[in-house]
């Protein structure tokens, strides 16, 4: 999942696995650019991506990030 600046540039990520298996859903990495920190970009593309791998049957979600 990506965010889009009007430009086309992305700014937010968050690459989703879905394990049909045991309907987890996985998002890592996600990241936002620092330019654009702090406008709720990231949580958007995850709560996106969160909701997309439910529809697909998942019912529980895990984010792992990078702290730095």
């Amino acid at each position: 999942m990506f965010v889009e600046a009007p430009n086309g540039e992305p700014f937010a990520s968050a690459l989703v696995w879905l394990d049909k298996r045991n309907r987890i859903a996985e998002l890592e990495p996600v990241g936002t650019d620092p330019r654009y920190r702090g406008q709720s970009l990231g949580r958007a593309v995850c709560r996106f991506g969160l909701r997309q791998a439910h529809v697909t049957g998942a019912t529980e979600g895990v984010v792992s990030y990078w702290g730095d």
